[in-house]
């Protein structure tokens, strides 16, 4: 700022110089005492009134008073009003650029479009510029006479903290941005416009729509524009991963001019033009306040059948002409991939519907059904007992399960019930027959199962490992038609083991509910399905434990060399089962 002495100051005498360079001409002169006035406040007047009756004066600009002095300070005031003193600013945006200014206008009060911008020489010029989305961009400030004017960017500024800013030349200036568009994805095939349906609960599980609620511009520059339910819009750039055919919202373009940070998105693209996509809330990023959308480029109806009332997994079905295809989505893993559905009723997850849900290898996931057309969907996972499983004997057909309740044994067809271990399998025709499957090995054993007439409790002492205790001794028992909980339960058996630590401590290590079969020909009790641990202590399994039984059917005894580990501890805590015999008590 330029300031006059506040003792006594000519200012035509003192800045006719400059003024004259300026191509204005000076008629009279302003003697202003004892005050400090800036030199732009002088220079900007293009009038002057005098209120007679308070002997003050007023210096304006149009209709505004910028300055008022009592009649006392000032010696001889006369000025013609026709001059202009403020230096024109031009603003020139490029194509994907923009320019907004902080100050050197008194026109805010109009519309963007009409405002007029002028500074005085040697008077900062603050601004901020940037490129659109999608675009590079560069900055140039040129005088009048052609002369480049230098600019910086400032993060201190008393006004407004971070902007651009140039000092005001003695001439007009032109600020002027150039955009380039980027054609980072130009040509790829998930450049488009997308239609996208929520991924949410509806009645009874079922959420059909033929509106889609957001719309999603990904585009050849790298930039995304997205509107969800026709109000909130919001936009940014996104990178793609070719691996994956994932893309995500570029973090480094996430915040606007300003800081201000709002949404992104993120997604998965398929082939053909459908696409998971998530809208991330980049202030609190975390899937509950994230909202996730199933979108295509094609003009479909949607449905989407949840697994629960959490909407933990999703059966989504686009609906194109008279062509449908499904999704299956994994919300909890933000996991999803095309799958085909076998009916064997209905046509869409809407109907009252029965289907086998495969993935692109053929591989059955999951049943699917609706009872009625009012039903809560069901999603019936394969058993972990689905598989091919080999006789034991190394003779005979195999057996296969499909982990849905139908079952195959050589050229037999029919159903099953799987539990700890035993399948009892009823063909279409003929009588019910029995195996003991291993699902470690894939290997069965048929069994012609009778009912156990002996005893009820067998028990006998054992030795084993409990951490540092290797000599352990404890207690194995086992309770024929009960179960753990010790309430009869015919088909079930509750088996226990406990050993003592080095504090003489009793430590249950296996606290079991099993199945059991009792062959009468072979004189063996066959127990399956005891939940026991692994070696390395990190899992569970399920095994089965096969006893010799004597005539009197008063002893049980394991032949079997095999650890029956805790289902925490590994091979810290266990006992071996070869040579124990267990007695009826």
């Amino acid at each position: 700022m330029f300031a006059v002495s506040p003792i006594l100051c000519t200012f035509a005498t003192s800045h006719a110089v400059r003024l004259t360079e300026r191509g204005i001409t000076i008629k009279k002169t302003i003697v202003i005492k004892h005050r400090l006035i800036a030199l732009g406040l002088l220079a900007s007047a293009v009038g002057l009134a005098q209120a007679q009756s308070t002997r003050q004066l007023y210096l304006v600009k149009g209709k505004k008073v910028v300055a008022t002095f009592h009649a006392s300070d000032v010696d001889f005031i006369t000025f013609d009003g026709t001059q202009q003193f403020y230096l024109p600013i031009t603003l020139k945006q490029g194509e994907g650029t923009t320019i907004v200014m902080y100050n050197a206008s008194d026109d805010w009060e109009k519309d963007p479009a009409e405002r007029k911008f002028d500074q005085l020489a040697g008077q900062p010029v603050k601004f901020v510029w940037y490129s659109d989305y999608g675009f590079d961009g560069t900055l140039k400030i040129t005088s009048a006479s052609g002369e480049d004017v230098p600019y910086e960017y400032v993060t201190d500024d008393e006004d407004f903290g971070t902007c651009w800013l140039c000092i005001m030349p003695a001439e007009p200036i032109t600020i002027e941005t150039v955009g380039t568009e980027k054609t980072t994805f130009a040509g790829r095939a998930f450049v488009g416009d997308y239609k996208g349906f929520p991924i949410s609960v509806g009645t009874n599980g079922v959420l059909q729509s033929a509106e889609p609620t957001l719309s999603l511009n990904l585009a050849a520059n790298s930039s995304f524009h997205a509107t969800v339910s026709g109000e909130k819009t919001f936009g940014g750039c996104y990178t793609f991963n070719d691996a994956t055919n994932r893309f995500s919202y570029d973090d480094a373009y996430s915040a606007d001019v300003w800081g201000r940070r709002t949404y992104g998105v993120s997604g998965k693209w398929f082939e053909g033009g459908d696409a998971l996509v998530v809208v991330n809330d980049l202030n609190n990023d975390k899937p509950d306040y994230n909202r996730y959308y199933f979108a295509s480029t094609a003009d479909c109806s949607y449905t989407a059948a949840a697994s629960d009332s959490y909407g933990s997994r999703y059966l989504l079905e686009l609906l194109e002409g008279a062509a449908r295809r499904w999704y299956y989505y994994d919300r909890l893993s933000n996991s999803i991939e095309p799958v085909s559905l076998s009916f064997s009723k209905g046509a869409s997850v809407a109907d009252a519907a029965d289907a086998l849900v495969s993935n692109a290898a053929g591989e059955t996931l999951f049943r699917y059904t609706r009872a009625s057309e009012t039903a809560q969907p069901t999603f019936q996972l394969k058993g972990k007992e689905a598989g091919t499983f080999q006789s034991e004997s190394g003779t005979g057909d195999a057996l296969v399960l499909d982990g849905f309740g139908n079952a195959t044994y050589g050229a037999v067809k029919g159903t099953y019930t799987y539990e700890n271990g035993v399948v009892k399998m009823k063909p279409t025709t003929g009588s019910e027959m029995t195996f003991l499957v291993d699902l470690t090995t894939m290997k069965y054993s048929t069994s012609a199962s009778a009912e156990w007439d002996g005893a009820e409790n067998f028990a006998t002492p054992v030795y084993g490992k409990y951490d540092s205790n290797t000599m352990s001794m404890g207690m194995f028992a086992l309770q024929f038609n009960h179960n753990y909980a010790g309430k009869e339960a015919k088909g079930s058996v509750k088996v226990q083991v406990t050993l003592t630590t080095d504090m003489y401590e009793t430590k249950e290590i296996i606290a079991s509910t099993a199945s059991y079969t009792y062959d009468a020909t072979a004189n063996q009790i066959t127990v399956s399905g005891v939940l026991a641990g692994t070696a390395d202590g990190r899992s569970s399994e399920r095994i089965s434990i096969v006893f010799d039984v004597n005539d009197a059917k008063t002893q049980l005894t394991c032949n079997e060399d095999k650890l029956l580990r805790a289902v925490s501890g590994g091979d810290t805590r266990y006992i071996n089962l070869k040579g124990l015999t267990l007695q009826a008590r």
